[in-house]
C-alpha cells in the first residue's frame, strides 16, 4: 500500500525579487519537512504582479513522465503549494514517488484551475474564451483565454528520508506568457467579454497551451497574430487595474511597431491601437504593455460583426 504523508512547507514567500528566498520550518514537528527555495522573477516582472496572492498554487510533478504516459498532466500534480495568509502550504504527497535524488517540474498559472483535472493529452489548453465573428468572415475567431503563466523543467530536489526532508530550489522560471496587455476602462464585469490580437510589423504570437514532452514543459507552437481574420485573438482575465491579455512572445524585436485590434462581444464594437516602438520579449521574464481604451480608435464600421 504506497504511503501518504502529510507536509508540512517552508516554501519561501516569492516577494518577485531578483533573490533567492527561504523560511524556516519547526524541526520538532512529526510532519515531514519540506524546504522549497522559490527563486524571484525578473525585476521587469514587478509591473504585472508585485508578489504572490492568497490562493496562488505551483503544481509539481516528480521524476520524468512515468512510462506508458506522454504528459505530467496525465496524473494531478503530485504536490500543489498553495500561497495560505502569507505562507506557503502543502497538499498530501505520495512518498514511493521520492528517491534519495531526482527532479520535478513545476508550474504556475495565474487562473489556479489548470490542472485540477487529468488531462489525457499532451497538450494542457487554455480554457476557450466566447468565439465571435466579423460580418465578412465566413468562420468564427477562435479565442484562448491565458492567464499569466510560468514553468520550470528539471529542478533538482533531494529527500532525507530519515528526517523526513524535502528540499529543493525552483529557479530558472520560463515564461509561456511573456507578453501581457493591460486596458483600462474596460467593464470588468465579464472580462471574457473583451478579445486582443496584433497585426505587424512586430509578428506576435498568440498563447494557447502548455506542451509536455521528453524534454519537458515548453510552450506549443502557437500561431502568429494576423490582425482582424479568424484566428490570432486571446480573450481577457481579470486583472487589479482592468482587464488583461496574454499572449506567447514578439518574435521579431527589430521590428517597429504593431497594432492591436479589440472586440466587444458584446457590445459588436472593433477599436484598434497603433504603436511605432518595437516589443522585446524574454523567456525569463513578462514584458508589460499598459494602455487606457480612451487610446483605441473606434473601427466598428469598416469591420462590423455579426
Amino acid at each position: 500500500m504506497k504511503r501518504i504523508i502529510f507536509l508540512t512547507v517552508a516554501a519561501a514567500t516569492l516577494l518577485l525579487t531578483a533573490s533567492c528566498q527561504k523560511t524556516e520550518t519547526d524541526t520538532t514537528s512529526d510532519k515531514v519537512i519540506v524546504n522549497i527555495n522559490v527563486a524571484g522573477l525578473a525585476p521587469e516582472t514587478k509591473a504585472v504582479k508585485t508578489g504572490w496572492s492568497e490562493g496562488d498554487k505551483i503544481n509539481i510533478w516528480f521524476n520524468d513522465v512515468p512510462a506508458g504516459h506522454y504528459s505530467y498532466w496525465k496524473e494531478l500534480p503530485h504536490l500543489v503549494l498553495t500561497y495560505t495568509a502569507g505562507a506557503w502550504t502543502g497538499s498530501d504527497v505520495d512518498v514511493d514517488l521520492l528517491s534519495a535524488s531526482g527532479t520535478f517540474k513545476a508550474i504556475y498559472e495565474a487562473s489556479n484551475a489548470m490542472f485540477t483535472s487529468v488531462i489525457d493529452s499532451q497538450y494542457a489548453y487554455y480554457p476557450d474564451g466566447t468565439k465571435f465573428k466579423f460580418s465578412d468572415k465566413s468562420l468564427q475567431s477562435w479565442t484562448y483565454r491565458p492567464s499569466l503563466t510560468c514553468f520550470a523543467n528539471s529542478i533538482a530536489y533531494d529527500y532525507d528520508s530519515g528526517t523526513r526532508t524535502l528540499s529543493g530550489t525552483i529557479s530558472g522560471w520560463k515564461f509561456a506568457t511573456r507578453l501581457q496587455v493591460v486596458i483600462t476602462g474596460l467593464d470588468t464585469a465579464d472580462p471574457d467579454r473583451y478579445a486582443l490580437t496584433f497585426a505587424g510589423p512586430n509578428q506576435v504570437y498568440y498563447a494557447d497551451a502548455l506542451y509536455c514532452s521528453g524534454s519537458g514543459i515548453s510552450t506549443s507552437a502557437s500561431s502568429q497574430c494576423n490582425g482582424i481574420a479568424t484566428s490570432g485573438w486571446n480573450s481577457g482575465v481579470s486583472n487589479a487595474d482592468g482587464i488583461a491579455f496574454c499572449f506567447w512572445r514578439a518574435y521579431d524585436s527589430s521590428s517597429k511597431g504593431y497594432t492591436m485590434y479589440l472586440v466587444d462581444k458584446i457590445a459588436k464594437k472593433t477599436y484598434s491601437y497603433s504603436k511605432t516602438t518595437a516589443i522585446n520579449t524574454p523567456e525569463d521574464r513578462v514584458t508589460s504593455i499598459k494602455l487606457a481604451f480612451s487610446l483605441f480608435s473606434d473601427i466598428s464600421s469598416a469591420n462590423p460583426m455579426d
